[in-house]
């Protein structure tokens, strides 16, 4: 595998330099966050490093990359071609970096919709994707103070953020998207008994 500098060399490289800056953040705040809720450092920085790998510069490098490392990709996919990156990210990871932890990949496939059995990883990326530092929309603030308080309340505040730009946008919604916010809504129901 891959030094975490030598994949952030690499990235920079590779991604756009706006896309490299969201990547940093979110390798910041998802150190943020597995320190506050315990979890490992190394891991949630390499997620976080990885999570958008699979967002290449031009479209050229993206349709490159899908003959290269073959992925599975679903309707949801073909209509919002932006998904397409998670499990693209998720196999340049495997093959191109030599990633071979489950968890780090799974984070990597997840931090788009989520999934009905989010690990702390993947909400502590899923989150940071949204939150980080460089991104601006209206209630970011209300958003990273809830990303203290609870992994759970943050995901369903996220995926309900998230739900609110596709219905605006008229875009189709995965179920992944339900099917997480609704196993957080559990999660948060089971905590309160």
């Amino acid at each position: 595998m891959w030094t975490f500098d030598e994949i952030k060399d690499d990235l920079k490289k590779r991604l756009k330099e706006t896309r490299f800056k969201h990547t940093l953040g979110v390798v910041d705040t998802s150190l943020k966050l597995s320190k506050y809720y315990g979890y490992s450092s190394e891991k949630a920085s390499f997620a976080a490093l990885l999570h958008d790998c699979g967002k290449l510069k031009d479209q050229e490098m993206m349709d490159n990359a899908v003959n290269k490392y073959p992925i599975v990709i679903d309707s949801f996919m073909l209509e919002n071609k932006q998904l397409i990156h998670a499990p693209l990210g998720e196999a340049i990871a495997r093959k191109r970096y030599g990633v071979l932890d489950e968890d780090i990949l799974q984070a990597i496939r997840n931090h788009t919709v989520g999934n009905i059995n989010m690990s702390k990883l993947d909400k502590i990326i899923y989150i940071s994707d949204i939150i980080e530092p460089s991104r601006t929309f209206d209630n970011i603030d209300y958003l990273r103070k809830l990303a203290l308080k609870d992994l759970d309340e943050a995901c369903i505040a996220c995926m309900d953020n998230t739900i609110r730009f596709l219905i605006m946008k008229h875009w189709m919604i995965d179920p992944n998207v339900i099917e997480a916010r609704n196993t957080c809504i559990q999660n948060l129901k089971n905590k309160e008994k």
